[in-house]
């Protein structure tokens, strides 16, 4: 797998699990977690081990992975942003999927109350 630019900013945990949840390929990280089981970590997708991953947040009691960052750099400036804890404060990540869908179902909601 393509390790990200900047990997020496964080701080991997070493002892992944094993099994369904987390999905192959989620690598968990010690920054900004809240230490209850919810974590975010690098994400390769199946397929996409060449490039470099995105973020996800894992929710250990809804046991999904959610899609944060497009990238670790991504991550960094949000964590910067909020006084390097977990922080309500966004970041423009441009480059993020989720975004295109955030404005898409924005425009659809501004067009439906016309």
């Amino acid at each position: 797998m393509k390790p990200p630019k900047n990997i020496d900013k964080i701080n991997l945990i070493e002892d992944n699990e094993t099994g369904p949840f987390p999905p192959n390929g989620f690598y968990k990280f010690k920054e900004a977690n809240f230490g209850n089981g919810d974590y975010f970590g690098l994400y390769w997708a199946f397929g996409k081990e060449h490039q470099e991953p995105i973020v996800c947040e894992i929710l250990h009691d809804e046991g999904i992975l959610m899609p944060r960052f497009s990238c670790l750099n991504k991550f960094l400036e949000w964590y910067q942003l909020n006084d390097y804890d977990w922080g309500e404060e966004e970041i423009n990540d441009d480059a993020f999927v989720l975004n295109f869908i955030k404005k898409g179902d924005n425009q659809l909601n501004n067009t439906l109350m016309v």
